[in-house]
């Protein structure tokens, strides 16, 4: 449960020659949490009785036709705004406007627009507003008030983000920024990209909002205006942890830490540590989170913020309440409750926590809490309902669906099952519709395809050409088969022959020779054969090997893309470190120097990993030596699984099949031939998932494919049972199906070597066995057995 603190930026706006106001600049997420807090169009001063407007009528009345009773009359406008009076503050910001015009007062005229705007977005009249707005800016840009300008569309962005026109709000940031780079309004520019990136990531285009975050961040390093960095580093630290990259995440906000403190900004050091604790929290890393918790709350203690305070206690009671330490989750929750009295987000975020608490926790928690045990889920009920009110009227929308969901619990605790059935309706509801987890995921894998794109085109190339070889084989061996033949009804004739001619003495000799050239010629043909099935046997191994490639290339990018990001991580620590050096911080140089061996080992690992699948893709594509040695047959059995599977993956996209193994555990290892007992296992693994996704093709969306191998120790045997649902095996041609030339494959598709060449492996090669169970439209199993040789 994470609370979204509300992070600010001072800017002045004016609105005058006689006064000012403060307006603050919030970043997008948390806008939509705190916007309608701050649109009552504060025009006037603080003190806002009606004898006000009484004065300012007495001196509108003598006033000259001049920008001084432009100014009354804006005066009048706010001052009715302020008491609700909507159509009194149109009346005179409409006459302000008039006069304005008249007195061709073009600062006055794009400023009075951008209040006539403002009150309508204040309203909401998104639709007038959004009229408005767009005028502002276009006169704004025009009079040279660049400030007015940036107010004016950050503004405009907002209302066209509220009446749902797409992406409309980031075309007019984007034309916004053009015109600050041209006139060198490199504050505003900084401020406008950040915008930008705010609204991209929450309309999930995650890497146009990373493009834009960067370059604020690089454009306020060439300039002066570093007093914004904490708040834009806050802000792209909070982005990489939505997008779970813990690491980046955390370089940011220990960057973001150390700037705010070298300012004194106690609200950023408070938020980026309690960042930081959500950084562990994602890498369930509770006590890390602890301490980062525990460093928030000195600070913020030691600035007497009791917002944040509350927040940060909150986190730590739900972090413990996780963890089922109730005592712990207990006491925090009300150290949170004490630190806000007046109704707000946050506190409406530990009144839930604390209802959470209520429900779960044991009796004797229960009764120190000062509670009767009877009466807890009462209590929870209340105070979730509470929070649920004040999330609600807050527009935590993350807090409301919580609130359902929690509310769910304690209604079903209650026997109240139709209560909490309408509860969780709700919040399944809520969750689909906020839900930008999907999204995440669509970006990734996007980004993904583009990097593998090349690859994958490369693996195609080489599946191609070896299904052409293997076509080319194919028909050699139908000719050499026809030949075979021809020869054999040809020996027949001539063994007729043969014993005709015996009888005739004068031509014996004659028709000797000519059988004897005719039989060295039958003997070569036949040596040619043996030849051909040979290659027939390799090109098999082959076709099995470029299936593997896919798989094999999609294993070893994980590892690769491990050892590709820690280093990119690496290279930007050690820029850190040789800053912290040079600045003689010994002791951040140290805990950079950790995560730098930390990483290290973390690359060594995963190219290790690298370094095994490919000795193992090696080890299947060399010739078999013919020696055995003793292998982990649970680990070979698992590998190839995985393999074959990633290979049909790579050809068929939409094609999952769910992988259930049941391996014995503490197998003793097994003398074979690793290489060819991994090719049995890639033959009967493709034919397995070959069959299900046929099946699947047939069945419809109802039909999950489902590959299942296990190991087991029969006496003095090692069992391995592959088990498919697929479309199984007619009866009439179980039989055949380990006969050499035999598939049910379409042309093109299979040779039929590849249960053929398994059998040879495991009963000639190994002195094993292979079973086959199947019933057709229901699936197959196939179990080999192989004797253990002491």
């Amino acid at each position: 449960m994470q609370v979204i603190m509300t992070k600010l930026i001072a800017n002045q706006i004016t609105l005058g020659p006689f006064f000012t106001m403060n307006f603050k600049a919030l970043s997008l997420k948390h806008v939509l949490a705190g916007l309608l807090l701050l649109i009552s169009l504060n025009i006037s001063a603080q003190k806002k009785e009606p004898s006000r407007i009484d004065s300012l009528l007495k001196q509108l009345t003598p006033a000259k036709e001049d920008t001084n009773k432009v100014i009354l009359l804006i005066k009048l406008g706010g001052t009715y705004s302020k008491l609700k009076k909507a159509d009194s503050a149109v009346f005179y910001l409409q006459r302000a406007l008039l006069l304005a015009e008249k007195l061709q007062w073009q600062k006055g005229v794009a400023r009075l627009y951008y209040y006539l705007g403002y009150h309508y977005y204040s309203q909401p009249n998104y639709i007038k507003a959004q009229n408005y707005l767009t005028k502002a800016t276009e006169l704004s840009f025009k009079a040279g008030d660049y400030q007015l300008a940036f107010e004016s569309v950050r503004d405009l962005a907002n209302t066209i983000y509220y009446v749902k026109r797409g992406s409309g709000e980031i075309s007019c940031l984007v034309y916004a920024a053009g015109r600050f780079e041209k006139n060198n309004q490199l504050g505003l520019l900084i401020n406008t990209y950040m915008l930008i990136g705010d609204f991209s990531s929450h309309e999930f285009n995650y890497n146009a909002a990373m493009d834009y975050y960067g370059r604020a961040l690089k454009l306020q390093e060439t300039t002066q205006h570093n007093y914004l960095r904490p708040y834009d580093l806050l802000n792209v630290g909070n982005f990489y942890l939505q997008l779970h990259n813990t690491k980046k995440a955390r370089m940011i906000l220990l960057k973001e830490i150390r700037l705010a403190e070298q300012m004194r900004i106690e609200d950023y050091i408070t938020n980026g540590y309690i960042d930081l604790a959500h950084c562990n929290d994602a890498e369930h890393d509770i006590a890390g989170a602890m301490i980062n918790y525990n460093k928030a709350l000195q600070v913020a203690q030691k600035a007497n913020d009791y917002t944040n305070l509350c927040a940060t206690e909150n986190e730590m009671s739900w972090d413990y309440f996780l963890k089922k330490d109730y005592e712990k989750a207990l006491l925090h929750a009300k150290h949170a409750i004490g630190y806000v009295k007046a109704d707000s987000a946050v506190l409406a975020y530990a009144w839930s926590t604390l209802g959470s608490i209520y429900r779960d926790a044991p009796g004797a928690v229960i009764v120190k809490a000062g509670l009767k045990p009877g009466r807890q889920y009462e209590s929870s009920l209340a105070l979730l309902l509470k929070g649920l009110k004040y999330g609600q009227a807050h527009r935590t929308f993350e807090l409301v669906n919580e609130s359902w969901r929690e509310l769910t619990l304690t209604y079903e605790k209650m026997n109240r099952y139709t209560d909490a059935f309408k509860a969780y309706k709700t919040y399944i509801t809520q969750r689909d519709s906020t839900d930008s987890l999907k999204n995440v995921k669509a970006v990734l894998l996007k980004e993904a395809q583009l990097n593998y794109s090349h690859k994958e085109d490369s693996l195609k190339y080489q599946q191609n050409i070896t299904g052409a070889q293997l076509k080319q084989k194919k028909q050699q061996s139908y000719f050499f088969i026809g030949g075979l033949a021809a020869l054999l009804i040809l020996s027949m004739f001539i063994a007729l022959n043969y014993r005709n001619q015996r009888k005739a003495n004068r031509l014996l000799s004659e028709q000797g020779e000519e059988i004897t050239a005719q039989r060295d010629q039958l003997v070569d043909t036949l040596a040619n054969l043996k030849t051909a099935q040979q290659q027939l046997i390799q090109s098999e191994k082959m076709a099995s090997l470029g299936e593997l490639t896919a798989g094999i290339a999609h294993e070893i990018q994980n590892p690769l893309n491990f050892v590709n990001n820690f280093s990119e991580v690496n290279e930007e620590m050690l820029d850190e470190l040789e800053e912290e050096v040079n600045a003689g911080r010994i002791n951040e140089a140290l805990l950079l120097v950790a995560d730098i061996r930390e990483n290290e080992s973390k690359i060594r690992h995963h190219g290790k990993r690298a370094d095994s699948i490919v000795k193992g893709m090696l080890e299947h594509s060399r010739k078999s030596t013919g020696q055995k040695e003793p292998i982990d047959i649970n680990k070979l059995a698992d590998e190839y699984l995985r393999l074959a599977y990633h290979g049909l993956r790579a050809k068929d996209k939409t094609f999952n099949a769910e992988l259930i193994t049941h391996f014995e555990q503490n197998l003793p290892p097994i003398n074979i031939m690793p290489q060819d007992i991994g090719r049995v296992l890639l033959n009967l693994f493709n034919n397995a998932f070959y069959a299900t996704q046929q099946k699947q093709k047939m069945a419809g969306a109802g039909y999950k494919p489902t590959v299942e191998v296990a190991t087991s120790l029969s006496e003095n045997h090692m069992v391995i049972k592959i088990k498919d649902n697929g479309a199984g095996i007619p009866a009439d041609i179980k039989d055949k199906i380990l006969q050499p030339f035999f598939t049910t494959k379409p042309t093109g598709e299979g040779t039929g070597l590849g249960l053929s060449l398994s059998y040879d492996i495991v009963v000639k090669s190994h002195g094993g066995s292979i079973k086959i169970k199947s019933l057709e439209g229901e699936g197959a199993e196939f179990t080999i057995q192989l004797p253990i040789v002491s």
